[in-house]
């Protein structure tokens, strides 16, 4: 007989009515299940009994049967995954044996979010998508960074479920976004067609990442500078201040995605030192 057993017999056994060690293997005790009697107090008709090398629970009263372990499931689950725990490292567990295997808590595995989409820059000249961002002078080497999917919502749902209809499922252009370590938290898809209604859908996979484009070629001991949109990079760099406001708000929006805010990733620096006022911005 398992000493694992014995151990837990007697534990549970503190916590029974009438309990007692009749002898090795046997043990008596009223029933925890149906109460044995209400009239006679002294009545004790359950058993924990050695069968097959294992203790087994029975009533002669109301004839409910239990292994040990599903006694203390039922009746001692404080001390029920510590028994199992125990059986197994004694390799008292398995096929042919009466506790069953332990519960292992595992997290669930992450997967960095990837994008397997054709970049802009590979696709020919007169893409429409290719087309837009040229238009709005994207410089030729940015285009290995920007993505093209045919149907943005299938795309989405096989890395994170969020559209529960594939209907009127658009073709746009990927944006992703990605934290200072070059991993990707989330992407913005930009619509390519003039009628849409959501220019911009932003999906996020770790909302603990501040939503902000361009994080991963950030050089801090440089100046940075935060720009409106690279199409209109003339104009004045974007006030601190509406940058907070994006942020409180959660949102981003085309004055960030494809103004790139960082001097050596997109910005004309001599452009925007050219006017006045502009904001500069320092670590």
């Amino acid at each position: 007989m398992s000493y694992i057993d014995i151990k837990y017999a007697r534990l549970v056994g503190g916590r029974l009515d009438k309990f007692k060690e009749k002898k090795s293997g046997l043990y008596n005790f009223r029933c925890p299940y149906c109460g044995d009697s209400e009239k006679h107090k002294s009545k004790a008709r359950g058993y924990f009994f050695l069968k097959q090398n294992d203790l087994i629970y029975k009533c002669h009263n109301c004839g409910v049967g239990r292994t040990l372990g599903n006694f203390l499931k039922d009746h001692a689950r404080d001390i029920y995954d510590e028994f199992v725990l125990e059986r197994y490292k004694e390799g008292l567990t398995g096929k042919h044996r009466r506790a069953p295997n332990p519960i292992i808590k595992t997290t669930k595995p992450k997967f960095k979010p990837s994008i397997n989409l054709p970049s802009i820059a590979s696709l020919n000249r007169e893409h429409p998508a290719r087309s837009y961002l040229e238009k709005r002078k994207i410089p030729q080497e940015k285009l290995d960074h920007l993505f093209y999917a045919d149907k943005f919502k299938r795309f989405v749902n096989e890395r994170k479920q969020t559209f529960d209809s594939l209907n009127n499922d658009q073709p746009r252009i990927i944006i992703p976004l990605k934290d200072e370590d070059g991993k990707m938290f989330g992407l913005q898809g930009r619509s390519l067609s003039p009628k849409s209604k959501l220019r911009y859908i932003t999906i996020i996979f770790d909302e603990s990442k501040p939503k902000l484009f361009g994080l991963d070629r950030i050089h801090y001991d440089q100046p940075i500078f935060i720009v409106e949109d690279q199409s209109t990079r003339s104009s004045w760099a974007m006030p601190l201040r509406w940058l907070g406001l994006m942020l409180i708000f959660g949102r981003l929006v085309g004055a960030i995605i494809f103004g790139f805010m960082i001097t050596n990733l997109v910005t004309n620096k001599s452009s925007i030192e050219s006017q006045q006022p502009s904001t500069e911005v320092t670590k």
